[in-house]
């Protein structure tokens, strides 16, 4: 993303010691600036998106699996964080780890959902269903409920007649 959080990159970097000035120079060099002391942000988008065009497909889909397993780590060393189910679910996906992906975007919906984040929610439910093959029909019932009970909450009929028609 256009942020990234320094604990997070020093787990996938696993806690080089040049990242503190590899952090310093790209300051430096306005490539980014620091936001606190644990999160950084692109100056410019067009930077962040050459940095990661440039990557092979194969180098992403591990850097990708190293993201999800750093946030990951991060909720299992840090429990009083909010739990970061939608951008675990992301990486996952984009490591092409299907399974954990589906299972994180439902965490993500579940989140969503009680937050009352009903788009989000909503969106989480429906990438869950993408990523779900047919012959799972747990987790596709968990998706469908999931975004029922939000088309319900919210007076969407046709939504809901869908979902539970699909349900049936």
């Amino acid at each position: 993303g256009r942020e990234f959080e320094i604990p997070i990159l020093a787990n996938m970097v696993d806690h080089d010691p040049q990242l503190a000035a590899v952090l310093e120079a790209g300051d430096n060099d306005e490539i980014w600036v620091a936001l606190s002391d644990k999160r950084y942000l692109f100056n410019h988008a067009l930077l962040r998106d050459a940095a990661y065009d440039m990557q092979l497909q194969s180098r992403l889909r591990g850097l990708h699996q190293l993201a999800a397993n750093a946030f990951e780590q991060q909720m299992r060393q840090e429990p009083a964080l909010e739990p970061r189910f939608a951008a675990i679910a992301y990486h996952f996906e984009h490591a092409e780890d299907t399974d954990q992906a589906r299972s994180y975007y439902g965490d993500a919906g579940d989140q969503a959902k009680d937050d009352y984040h009903n788009e989000e929610a909503i969106a989480y439910f429906s990438r869950g269903l993408e990523l779900t093959p047919d012959s799972d029909s747990q987790s596709k019932y968990r998706f469908l409920i999931g975004r029922e009970t939000i088309c319900q909450w919210q007076g969407w009929r046709e939504e809901q007649k869908t979902d539970l028609a699909q349900l049936a």
